[in-house]
């Protein structure tokens, strides 16, 4: 495995782990801190895949940028993944930054199904990467 896959799956354990604690959050009512796990875990994912294209991103956006590049419009993944990671990233600086801004429970909740779903068919595609190239 080269050295690039290793790191993308160190990365995605990472994102795993920033899910989990999300939940673990969302359990506790610490809403606005799911919203910042959840968006970490989707950029997580987002970075994972990019390492195994070699490409390494020196901020958020352009993470994203560069991620909707290569896997959204290329149609690996669907382009409602666009806006699931826009909703994560707003979602995470409204309340991270925007003092007074709380995320509600229905929507701490909605965050963690969209970034599930996007470890899953980021994950997806990686192992399937993976298979691909031993």
């Amino acid at each position: 495995m080269s050295q690039e896959y290793l790191e993308a799956l160190k990365v995605f354990g990472m994102a795993d782990d920033a899910i989990k604690n999300a939940e673990y959050d969302f359990k506790g009512g610490y809403f606005n801190a799911v919203a910042n796990g959840a968006y970490y875990a989707c950029y997580y994912c987002m970075v994972a895949l990019l390492f195994t294209q070699k490409v390494y991103a020196k901020t958020h956006k352009g993470t994203q940028l560069k991620f909707s590049e290569l896997f959204i419009k290329s149609s690996i993944f669907p382009s409602e993944m666009s806006k699931a990671i826009e909703t994560l990233f707003e979602s995470r600086q409204a309340a991270d930054y925007e003092f007074g801004k709380n995320i509600s429970e229905s929507d701490a909740q909605t965050l963690i199904a969209e970034v599930s779903e996007i470890y899953t068919l980021t994950y997806s595609y990686f192992q399937s990467l993976l298979a691909q190239n031993p």
